[in-house]
């Protein structure tokens, strides 16, 4: 019975954000745990490569799609080819993020362009995907989805930790319009978890600490003496946690924002 409770095979899962570092993760492990995959990017750069590797019978349950998520026009083309397939997806998963090419800058010379930017990927994204997956989740009175927040969408950053650090030749940082952007993430999972309920749609976010991705080790240092774990994140980490929501063993957690930090905000 419990074991049963912890597949994904009568999931259809819709992942956006799919052709990045969590995102390509957080594919393997649904594949593996037997969901139909869908996943969603407006780039394609390593779909190729990444779907070809699969086994044989992943291969058979994933597909990949080219969608702007700040372009209503596109995701609604996107969902009514859905329809048109007799394709209804019972699991969406927010994972979509942008960062432009001055991400990293401070609020007090912040562009108002760049603040936009993110706005409509990292928030305005997720309430249009996850508008037009709740018109069709009310169909069938089933669904899930899951919103990607941040360690910094709930507590504010030690700056401290960043100086004298940089990532693919920038000065690392947290940019406001991130942290705005990733609150706004857990506002809108308690509205449709609360909402959407009692018609058997629930939401909840997933909030992940630092995540190793090639940081310099001053930094990777700093991160991890304020973690008690005592180390930063990895993309596996968050991939166990997303499969775990989207299994049915996760059936009576609702409106629950999962912190998967090392236990950083605990201090």
């Amino acid at each position: 019975m419990y074991k049963q409770k912890f597949n994904l095979n009568n999931k259809t899962v819709i992942l956006t954000g799919a052709n990045g570092l969590l995102g390509l993760e957080q594919a393997k492990s649904l594949l593996e745990m037997g969901s139909r995959l869908i996943m969603v990017d407006v780039n394609d750069k390593e779909m190729g490569d990444f779907i070809k590797k699969l086994p044989l019978s992943s291969k058979k349950r994933v597909s990949f799609e080219n969608v702007d998520v700040k372009n209503e026009l596109s995701i609604g083309a996107f969902f009514k080819t859905l329809d048109k397939k007799g394709i209804y997806a019972n699991v969406l998963i927010n994972n979509a993020a942008c960062r432009p090419r001055k991400f990293f800058q401070t609020l007090d010379d912040y562009d108002l362009s760049d603040w936009n930017e993110v706005l409509n990927v990292n928030l305005t994204g997720m309430f249009l995907m996850s508008k037009h997956a709740i018109k069709r989740m009310l169909k069938i009175r089933e669904g899930l989805i899951i919103n990607f927040s941040s360690i910094y969408g709930i507590n504010g950053p030690d700056i401290r930790i960043y100086e004298g650090s940089e990532y693919m030749g920038k000065k690392l940082g947290v940019p406001p319009v991130y942290s705005a952007s990733k609150a706004g993430a857990v506002g809108l999972t308690k509205y449709i978890a609360t909402v959407y309920g009692a018609y058997n749609i629930r939401c909840n976010a997933i909030t992940p600490g630092g995540i190793y991705n090639g940081q310099n080790d001053v930094f990777v240092k700093k991160y991890s003496r304020r973690v008690p774990l005592n180390r930063m994140g990895t993309a596996s980490d968050i991939a166990s946690a997303v499969a775990f929501l989207c299994s049915d063993a996760a059936c009576y957690i609702n409106g629950v924002n999962l912190i998967v930090d090392g236990g950083l905000s605990a201090w």
